[in-house]
């Protein structure tokens, strides 16, 4: 099993982040979705997803 952290850093942006716990077996895959509002608009190819500070896919 392994443990991911989310950390984020935005102004005026409400994020939510689903699922918030998952656990999952070595070599098995999960999907996370995450959804923002706000007063600005984010593009898709400013949001980042790291995993033990290394970049990865979506």
């Amino acid at each position: 099993s392994a443990r991911s952290n989310v950390k984020l850093i935005v102004e005026d942006i409400i994020v939510n982040i689903q699922p918030s716990d998952v656990l999952v077996s070595v070599g098995d895959k999960t999907e996370f979705y995450c959804n923002f509002t706000g007063q600005y608009r984010v593009r898709r190819d400013k949001v980042t997803w790291l995993k033990g500070k290394k970049e990865n896919e979506y």
